[in-house]
Order: structure tokens, then C-alpha cells, then sequence
């Protein structure tokens, strides 16, 4: 008889700590659950303003990334007796973008005793928001296996994602630096998300590295200079082979081939 376990995230100031099972951590991280949210439902008013929200942070990290070393500790130490340089400007003028997107989520706050020890913990539950998408995930675990087909004798696990808990896994990757991993696929003809475990990757597969590098001008610039170097190469080894050719062929004027009359 199948019987069925929901799993829902459990959030401490940001950071999941309800250990989830070994056999179903992964499916269930940061790095599976928000690109497959994102990816669901693209046209949906929901996944639009996450993904505008993920843009939006990229692009600060961006402008942050690219700002001077020297002149953030300037801003950040001598704010009150300096003006603020342009550029720093912008980015605090993002920042507040940032913020303004956020105010229109809510978490519910608990109390409850961490068993463990003396200590107390601040759960955060990410407050339901009218018609959000809800990403109805659903696997099937056996043997300490787990796949997404149904699997005779299995144990079906199932992990609802809304908008206010992806918000909150979101959050939870910039605050530990990996939201730059979460990246939407770099091939113009493609809209997928995913997550980045090497920082070089721009596409979200093979398919699409191959069919962007085909037309990107540097791939076809290649393509050209190749050509033209074959057609060379080419060019020199007929030139060669009728050299050789010229060289086999009897010379009229030899005593050897001269006739006798």
C-alpha cells in the first residue's frame, strides 16, 4: 500500500533546519527547488515577480562587484563628511528597488524549544499570498532510491513550494553569497533556469552551448578563419602534387626518349 509524506521547509532566520531525510536532501535544496519553481509556470504573475526580484539583486551584486574596493570603504566610513560618489548612488538606489519588492511578502513568526539545549528558535513561515503558484512536487522514494516515476511498493513524498517560500530560499543563497549560481540560460532562444555548480557555466545544457556558440560571431569568425587556412592548405598540396607530377613526366629532348629513324 503506497502511503504519502509531505515534506515542508522550515525556516530559522533564513537557513532551512529541519533536517530533511538523506534520501530526499537533495531533491528538496536550494539548488533543485528554486530553478524548478522558476521554471514551471514562466508566464505566470507569480514566477514573473520572483524572477524580476532575482534580476534585480543580480544586478546590484553586479554594479557591486564592479564598484572600487577604496571607494566603498570611503562611502561606507566617511558617509556623513564626503558626498556619496555617483556610482554608490546607483547601487543604494537599487538596493531600495530591492527592498520595495520585498515589502509585499510576509513571514509568520513562532517560538518554539530546540530540545538540545537551552536555547529557543524564531521559526519563519512564509505567509501564504492570493493566487501565487504553488509548484505541487512530487517523488517516489523505495530502498533508499528516489525517482520521479511511480515505483511499485514506493512511499510517495510531495514538497508544495509557493511563491513566499522560494522568496525566502532566494533570500537565504544571497545571504550566503551562492545567488549568483541561479542564472537563466545565456542562449537567446532559451528561458530556462538553473543553478551553476561551476561559475563558468552560461548555459543550461549542451544543446544550447552548441546552438549559441554555432552563431555567435566569435564561433563564426572560427568558422571563416578556418576555411580560409583549408582552402590554403589545399591550394599548396595541388600546387605540390603537380610538381611531383611534372617531375615524373619523360623529357622529349632526353637521348632516352629521343626516336631513331
Amino acid at each position: 500500500m503506497e502511503t504519502t509524506t509531505t515534506y515542508q521547509a522550515i525556516f530559522y532566520m533564513g537557513a532551512i533546519t529541519q533536517d530533511p531525510p538523506v534520501e530526499i536532501r537533495d531533491w528538496v535544496s536550494h539548488a533543485v527547488v528554486v530553478p524548478a519553481w522558476l521554471n514551471a509556470a514562466p508566464e505566470h504573475e507569480s514566477v514573473s515577480r520572483v524572477s524580476m526580484l532575482v534580476g534585480q539583486l543580480h544586478h546590484v551584486q553586479s554594479e557591486i562587484d564592479a564598484y572600487p574596493d577604496e571607494e566603498a570603504s570611503l562611502t561606507s566610513n566617511d558617509a556623513n563628511s564626503k558626498p556619496i560618489p555617483d556610482p554608490a548612488q546607483k547601487v543604494l538606489g537599487h538596493q531600495d528597488e530591492v527592498v520595495g519588492m520585498l515589502c509585499d511578502y510576509f513571514l509568520s513568526h513562532g517560538v518554539e524549544h530546540s530540545w538540545d539545549g537551552h536555547l529557543w528558535n524564531l521559526p519563519l513561515v512564509p505567509v501564504s499570498i492570493p493566487g501565487e503558484f504553488i509548484l505541487k512536487r512530487q517523488a517516489y522514494l523505495k530502498d533508499g532510491r528516489l525517482s520521479e516515476a511511480k515505483v511499485e511498493d514506493s512511499k510517495c513524498v510531495t514538497n508544495p513550494v509557493g511563491e513566499g517560500e522560494v522568496l525566502v530560499r532566494i533570500m537565504s543563497l544571497a545571504l550566503s553569497g551562492d545567488l549568483y549560481r541561479v542564472r537563466s540560460c545565456r542562449n537567446p532562444g532559451c528561458t530556462t533556469w538553473f543553478y551553476a555548480v561551476s561559475s563558468k557555466k552560461i548555459y543550461c545544457g549542451d544543446l544550447c552551448r552548441f546552438a549559441h556558440d554555432a552563431s555567435s560571431p566569435e564561433r563564426r569568425k572560427q568558422k571563416n578563419e578556418y576555411k580560409r587556412k583549408a582552402r590554403l592548405e589545399d591550394k599548396e598540396r595541388q600546387s605540390r602534387l603537380k610538381l611531383l607530377e611534372a617531375a615524373k613526366m619523360p623529357n622529349p629532348s632526353s637521348p632516352r626518349t629521343r626516336q631513331i629513324g
